[in-house]
């Protein structure tokens, strides 16, 4: 277990915890400082969490999370209801928030936000500062990029492949539903092999695509 929190009256202990059944990616669990005793409030198959504060009044915990609908990029907050155990999202943006802290009257949640900004930009290589590079992409979040076969640029773009000419033009390659595809890496034969992410059971496996 990670991020242990006192709650506010001091008679419990929040934590997250590691997966404790297959598929499983996050949970939430609480803890008594006396016994040792722990309860998992919440577990899911499609959130992960990765910070939490207690609400001042002790009847939920702030999180921040992600899952399918932030395509695991973007780590966003919600807040997970307690003793009920009921998860609710509160922010949903292109921001990415890190670290959590609640005010003592509830009214406010203070975090790290981040506003990721990715280009692509295509160099020749020949000028050891790469000062002949241009970019070729713009506005887009794109996670990481490859050479296909035929001169063409692979990029990693939310749930989708994009493949792109030189000048960044192009277009999003066929997809599953619920899936996410990742990491593209185009071979000599005009074939992208890659990774698929499935939401519904939380499992990667390795594809690949004419």
């Amino acid at each position: 277990m990670t991020d242990p929190v006192w709650s506010p009256d001091g008679t419990v202990i929040g934590a997250l915890g590691y997966p404790e059944t297959q598929g499983e990616i996050g949970s939430l669990v609480t803890i008594d400082p006396a016994t040792g005793h722990q309860k998992t409030v919440y577990r899911s198959k499609d959130i992960e969490l990765y910070a939490d504060a207690w609400l001042p009044r002790q009847n939920g915990l702030a999180v921040i999370f992600s899952g399918p609908d932030t395509f695991f990029r973007q780590r966003q907050i919600g807040i997970v209801s307690y003793p009920h155990g009921q998860f609710r999202q509160v922010t949903a943006d292109t921001n990415d928030y890190s670290s959590l802290s609640v005010s003592s009257d509830g009214s406010t949640m203070a975090s790290v936000m981040r506003q990721p900004a990715r280009d692509v930009y295509l160099s020749s290589g020949e000028k050891p500062d790469y000062s002949d590079a241009r970019q070729i992409s713009s506005g887009e979040l794109l996670w990481s990029v490859s050479w296909s076969g035929d001169g063409k640029i692979l990029a990693e773009q939310d749930t989708t492949i994009k493949q792109m000419g030189l000048d960044g033009a192009g277009n999003s390659l066929p997809a599953e539903k619920e899936t996410t595809s990742q990491r593209p890496h185009g071979c000599g034969d005009s074939l992208v092999v890659f990774t698929r992410h499935t939401e519904r059971t939380g499992t990667r496996n390795i594809w690949i695509s004419a």
